[in-house]
């Protein structure tokens, strides 16, 4: 009998491992590609010290004044910036009130929104513009089965913006 008693753990283990991977109900979603990238101010000098996000919403070239958003409000792409101006970007699915992030994003269009923090004394330190998902000037493709790193030049003073 005491036999028995690994083998029964095992297979008790076996399946309560195959319940949670088949009923958690989180699917990788189809056809994503790895994306990284960097940002540089326009005069050339790196990002750095600066952290903040980066949403990526689907892109529409034939009407570019739709404001888009991702997929669903179950999904979304984002990227966070580091210190050094890098980031990779993610796509989060929301299952069951739980976010899961997967590596990478679906080829096509998208306009990117980035939001950095402040400078000092609470100061902006870029035109609102790239806040918003028309208005952005930052606009990247997404190919499948290329190298996808975006070099994004982010310019201190769009459209004559001064903080």
């Amino acid at each position: 009998m005491p036999l028995l008693r690994p083998q029964f753990l095992l297979l008790t283990v076996t399946i309560a491992l195959t319940a949670c991977v088949l009923g958690c109900g989180v699917n990788l979603p189809d056809g994503l590609v790895p994306v990284t990238g960097v940002l540089q101010w326009n005069s050339g000098e790196p990002c750095e010290g600066i952290d903040g996000i980066m949403r990526f919403h689907p892109f529409d070239p034939s009407q570019p004044n739709l404001e888009t958003s991702a997929e669903s409000t179950e999904q979304e792409v984002s990227a966070i910036v580091g210190s050094d101006g890098t980031f990779e970007v993610e796509t989060s699915r929301l299952v069951n009130r739980k976010s899961h992030r997967f590596s990478g994003v679906a080829p096509g269009q998208y306009k990117i929104m980035l939001f950095l923090l402040p400078g000092e004394q609470g100061t902006p330190r870029i035109n609102p513009d790239y806040q918003h998902p028309v208005r952005t000037p930052l606009l990247a493709e997404i190919e499948q089965g290329q190298p996808n790193h975006l070099e994004l030049i982010v310019e201190r003073h769009l459209n004559g913006w001064n903080p």
